[in-house]
C-alpha cells in the first residue's frame, strides 16, 4: 500500500543541518529541538519549497508526519489539525484523498484507521457509495471486498454483513461477478477456507461439497479436490481425522497404481505413509517395516536397505535407531552378507513373470545384481519401445 511508501532512513545529520543552514535556518535553534536527521530534512525540504514551515517546526512531530504536512502544504491544505489527534498513516489517507478530489470529510475522522481510510478513499474515487460499508462494525479486509463488489457492480447485500468474514465475502463476490451465487454454502457457516475448495471446484465442474457437509476443513478439501482433478477417487481411503498430507499419499498412490489400503490407516502419519508408499511403488516387501511402532526415520534406513537386497527384519525394531540401522545395512553390504544370492527375490521374480507375460526379453534385466526397482523400471522401458502399455 503506498502509505508505507516509508522514508530513506539513516540520513546523514550534518549534511542535513548543513542544508537547513543553506536556508537560512538558524542551527543552533534546530539542534535545541532536538530534531533527528530525518526531520531536519522535512524542514529542509518546507523552507526550500517555500511552504510555511511553521505548519512543520514541531518536534513532536515524527518525521512521517512532517512530510504529510508538508506535502499537503505542497497542494494548498493546512494538514496539521488532524495532527492532534491522528497518526502519520491516518494523514496520509486523508492527503491523498485531497490530491484526488474527494470529500474526505466522509471518513476524517479519528475512529477510522489509515486502512479503513484507505478503503473509504479508494471508493470514493471509484465512485461507489461507500456508505453501504462506512461502518466500524467491518474490519478493512470486509471494507475492501464491499468496495470490491460495488465497483465490479454485484449485489453487495448479498454478503456485506459484518456476520462474515473477509475471506467468506470474497467466495460470495467472487461467485456473484461470474454468476455463481455462494450464499447458500455462507449461511451454512462454512469458514473460507472450506468455501474457497467449494467455489474452485464447482467451477471446474467438481463437487466436494458432500466433504464440506461431513466436517473436512479447507486444507484437506484441498487435497481430496487435487485428487479429483487428476481423475483419481480418494473417498474409499480416506477419513475425516486424516490430515491434508495424509490426503495426498494416498493420492499419490492411487496414481502410481499401488493399493493404499495397506496404509491408508490411523497409526501411520504421512511421514510413514509416505515411505510405505514409496516401497510399494519399488515393489519391496513393505510389511517388514509397515508398522506404526517405528519412526518414518527409521522405515527410510530399513527401505533403502530393502532396495539394496539386504535382508533387514533383524532391525526392524523401535530399539534400533536410524543410525543403527544404516550403520547394520552398510556393514551387510560391505561383508556380502545381505541376504541375496544368485536366486531372485519374490519381488525380482514377479517383475521377471510380468515380462514373460507381456512377450518381451526378460534376459535383458533378469539378473540377480539388479534389484526389483531397477527390474521394474527396465521391463517398463522394454514394454515401451515394444509399443506394450502395462
Amino acid at each position: 500500500m503506498d502509505r508505507f511508501n516509508m522514508l530513506v532512513v539513516g540520513r546523514d545529520y550534518d549534511k542535513e543541518m548543513q542544508l537547513c543552514r543553506m536556508e537560512g535556518l538558524g542551527e543552533e535553534e534546530l539542534r535545541t529541538k532536538g530534531y533527528t536527521a530525518d526531520q531536519l530534512h522535512q524542514i529542509y525540504r518546507t523552507k526550500k519549497d517555500n511552504l510555511d514551515l511553521r505548519i512543520v517546526d514541531n518536534p513532536n512531530f515524527s518525521a512521517f508526519m512532517m512530510r504529510e504536512l508538508r506535502k499537503g502544504l505542497a497542494i494548498g491544505h493546512d494538514l496539521s489539525k488532524y495532527a492532534i489527534s491522528m497518526d502519520w498513516m491516518q494523514v496520509h489517507e486523508i492527503r491523498k484523498g485531497l490530491e484526488s478530489g474527494v470529500d474526505v470529510s466522509i471518513y476524517d475522522k479519528p475512529e477510522f484507521t489509515a486502512a479503513h481510510m484507505e478503503e473509504l478513499r479508494k471508493g470514493l474515487e471509484a465512485g461507489v457509495d461507500v456508505t453501504i460499508y462506512k461502518k466500524l462494525t467491518y474490519n478493512w479486509f470486509q471494507m475492501k471486498e464491499i468496495r470490491l463488489g460495488l465497483e465490479s457492480g454485484v449485489d453487495v447485500s448479498k454478503y456485506a454483513t459484518p456476520k462474515y468474514t473477509a475471506r467468506v465475502m470474497r467466495v460470495v463476490r467472487k461467485g456473484l461477478e461470474i454468476g455463481l451465487d455462494m450464499t447458500g454454502y455462507a449461511e451454512s457457516h462454512y469458514t473460507g477456507d472450506v468455501m474457497e475448495m467449494i467455489f474452485q471446484g464447482l467451477q471446474e465442474d467438481l463437487d466436494v461439497s458432500e466433504f464440506a457437509k461431513a466436517g473436512y476443513d479447507g486444507e484437506q478439501l484441498y487435497a481430496i479436490l487435487k485428487a479429483k482433478e487428476r481423475g483419481v477417487e480418494v473417498s474409499p481411503y480416506i477419513r475425516k481425522d486424516f490430515s491434508c498430507e495424509q490426503i495426498q499419499q494416498i493420492r499419490k498412490g492411487l496414481e502410481t497404481h499401488v493399493d493404499p489400503s495397506i496404509y491408508a490407516k490411523e497409526d501411520f502419519n504421512c511421514f510413514q505413509m509416505r515411505e510405505i508408499r514409496v516401497g510399494l511403488e519399488e515393489r519391496l516387501d513393505v510389511s517388514v517395516y509397515a508398522r506404526p511402532e517405528l519412526y518414518w526415520q527409521q522405515m527410510v534406513e530399513l527401505r533403502i536397505g530393502l532396495e539394496k537386497g539386504v535382508d533387514v527384519k533383524k532391525w526392524a525394531h523401535p530399539s534400533f535407531s536410524p543410525a543403527d540401522i544404516r550403520k547394520g545395512v552398510l556393514e551387510a553390504e560391505e561383508s556380502g552378507d545381505s541376504g541375496t544370492s544368485d536366486d531372485f527375490t519374490e519381488a525380482q521374480t514377479q517383475e521377471i513373470i510380468l515380462g514373460l507375460e507381456a512377450g518381451i526379453d526378460v534376459n535383458v534385466y533378469a539378473k540377480p545384481e539388479y534389484t526389483a526397482t531397477q527390474m521394474h523400471n527396465m521391463r517398463l522401458e522394454l514394454m515401451a519401445e515394444a509399443g506394450i502399455s502395462e
